[in-house]
């Protein structure tokens, strides 16, 4: 199986940051709703604040062109901070997730952080 193309997404871009809202959105709908627990910060936040967050964000496409798995890091010195990685309910368990961690920089030391109830995660 083809490795899929990991990409840089720009939120300056209206609908790339659109599409990545509603990704997130449902993402997080999902952990919200296996957690029991409708306050994850990411699930409540605007367009605006999606934008205006300090974060580098990567992404996925499908072959029509749409985002189907984005994540989000920061950077302070050699560690690598996930601070989103949100995948389409249509692909979960192909392995997407785990092509957007292995794109960040192997010698960086890689955190994130989920809830405890989010066994998937």
């Amino acid at each position: 199986m083809l490795r899929p193309a990991v990409e840089p997404l720009d939120l300056a871009d209206a609908s790339t940051s659109a599409a990545v809202l509603q990704l997130q959105r449902a993402a997080y709908q999902v952990e919200a709703d296996l957690i029991g627990f409708q306050e994850i910060p990411p699930l409540q936040e605007s367009l605006q604040d999606l934008i205006a967050a300090p974060l580098t964000w990567i992404g996925i496409r499908d072959a029509a062109g749409d985002i189907v798995a984005a994540l989000a890091y920061r950077t302070d010195g050699p560690v690598v901070d996930i601070d989103r990685l949100v995948v389409s309910s249509a692909r979960f368990r192909i392995g997407l997730g785990a092509t957007l961690v292995a794109s960040l920089d192997s010698d960086a030391m890689i955190t994130v952080s989920t809830g405890s109830a989010n066994t998937p995660a």
